[in-house]
């Protein structure tokens, strides 16, 4: 797999008894749940935060947020926004 949000290859850390296993980019630190919606690149960050209530308004931010400035800040401002920060 490569990573959405610069196109490095990601690692996996396998989780022991206290953490679930996630899968990470040593380059730019997008940490992925594969298992979470908003670990399926942007579509699913936006059905995501469409579930959660977004207007249209804040769907059409994260979107222009992933666009110039990455996957990352768009799932941070989209966990802000919805509450989750």
């Amino acid at each position: 797999m490569k990573c959405d949000e610069c196109g490095e290859k990601l690692l996996t850390n396998p989780g022991d008894r206290d953490r679930c296993d996630y899968i990470y980019c040593r380059r730019c630190g997008l940490v992925l749940t594969p298992t979470h919606p908003m670990g399926k690149g942007i579509r699913g960050l936006i059905i995501w935060a469409k579930g959660h209530g977004a207007s249209i308004d804040t769907l059409r931010e994260i979107a222009r947020i992933n666009r110039e400035v990455g996957l990352r800040e768009a799932r941070l401002h989209a966990a802000k926004i919805i509450g989750f920060e």
